[in-house]
């Protein structure tokens, strides 16, 4: 188990909408935000290559709460590096 916070979820929402066109709810990247905590740092090669899936749930969110998400800021650099790597 991972535990990750509001701010990370809130990341990995903006991720999953902006980069890989997917409306889920918050709740729902809360998976993604944990993996993306194990991910290696950019320019660090892991030990290994590991294959990580991540259910993504939900849809039922309401458009104030997307364009609140949204205005925070644009998912981080590293956060979409990790998910290409």
């Amino acid at each position: 188990m991972i535990r990750v916070d509001d701010e990370e979820i809130a990341a990995a929402f903006r991720l999953i909408l902006m980069e890989l066109k997917l409306l889920a709810e918050p709740s729902g990247a809360a998976g993604l935000a944990g993996a993306l905590r194990l991910a290696p740092e950019p320019g660090v090669l892991p030990d290994r290559r590991r294959t990580v899936g991540v259910v993504l749930t939900g849809g039922n969110v309401e458009a104030a709460l997307v364009a609140r998400l949204l205005a925070q800021g644009p998912a981080e650099a590293t956060t979409v590096q990790a998910v290409a790597a």
